[in-house]
């Protein structure tokens, strides 16, 4: 397992490459659980037309039902909605590949600790064609979902932090 969310519908799992393509419900990708845990969502089976997930990167809790991932080996921007058994990609500018965390606000989104550029914090407005550097941050991050007002915690040998970004608008 790569990566877990928990939200009032469930747990969320993601599974990176090695899962994907095992076997098991982890060739799924990504799997929405009961609270009994029994899968009630299945990426690639309730989805057959959406971007393939070969190793899911990052996720993050959108707003209701719906759950956004960041999946390799495109790394489009995925919108998950388990409800309608749909989605929406937007096509991410490549100097955000490999990032590590996303938190989606609104149109904006952020991606931490992309490729080659460790520790670094973007912004990112859905089609834009270039993001913006934001900053610098250290640590494991996990971004944190639309009702809570911080956007990433950070966890570090010592210490947890919660990171949240002020005025996107300036950047």
């Amino acid at each position: 397992m790569q990566d877990v969310a928990v939200s009032k519908e469930g747990i969320w799992c993601s599974y990176f490459d090695e899962g994907v393509f095992g076997e098991g419900i982890s060739t799924e990708g990504l799997v929405l659980f009961d609270n009994t845990g029994s899968p009630t969502f299945q990426y690639h089976t309730h989805l057959p037309d959406a971007p393939s997930i070969a190793d899911c990167y990052a996720m993050d809790g959108g707003k209701n039902t719906t759950l956004w991932l960041y999946p390799y080996t495109d790394f489009e921007l995925i919108e998950v909605n388990p409800e309608k058994n749909s989605f929406i990609a937007h096509q991410t500018p490549e100097t955000l590949h490999g990032s590590q965390a996303i938190s989606i606000r609104g149109e904006y989104s952020y991606f931490y600790s992309p490729y080659n550029k460790e520790g670094t914090l973007y912004s990112w407005k859905a089609e834009d064609s270039g993001a913006k550097k934001i900053g610098k941050l250290s640590g494991t991050l996990r971004g944190l979902d639309t009702r809570q007002k911080a956007h990433f915690i950070g966890i570090e040998e010592k210490s947890i932090k919660v990171y949240t970004i002020i005025n996107p608008k300036e950047y």
